[in-house]
């Protein structure tokens, strides 16, 4: 872990405490949010109160991925991507939030299909690991990252 530098690892612990303080700041402004029932994209929707709060939250989360990702050097290729791919579902959220009424909203729909941490995600997925890091098991990742890979 000595090839990864500090502002790396910084950007990849501040990613999740960062998720997490700005969905639990942007639900603390909201009338009404229910966390079991409602989704995170709703505390950016049209016409959520503050939804500024939930945008920049996604934007600078997606900002610390892109960081941690290019600050892993001694991680392959596959598993840097999958975390590139992860800040770009983040901010493409950002940039298409729900629509109050709008029961499709299909720049939306593309884009938040990804889950909010693809660190989840990387460590099972095939070749993500250095050449100094076990092996993950091999299952194809794209079916996985997903959510419709079978278990």
């Amino acid at each position: 872990m000595r090839d990864v530098p500090w502002w790396g690892v910084l950007s990849s612990v501040a990613a999740p405490v960062l998720l997490v303080s700005g969905w639990t700041v942007a639900a603390s402004l909201q009338p009404r949010f229910d966390p079991v029932a409602d989704t995170v994209s709703a505390l950016a929707a049209q016409g959520a109160t503050d939804r500024w709060v939930m945008t920049v939250t996604f934007l600078v989360v997606g900002v610390s991925y892109v960081v941690t990702a290019l600050s892993l050097r001694p991680a392959r290729a596959a598993g840097r991507l999958i975390l590139l791919a992860g800040a770009l579902v983040g901010m493409l959220v950002a940039a298409n939030p729900e629509h109050p009424g709008d029961a499709y909203p299909i720049g939306h729909i593309i884009a938040a299909p990804g889950p909010p941490e693809p660190g989840a995600a990387g460590p099972r997925c095939p070749g993500a690991c250095g050449p100094r890091w076990p092996r993950p098991p091999s299952r194809c990742c794209l079916p996985w990252y997903s959510g419709s890979a079978p278990s």
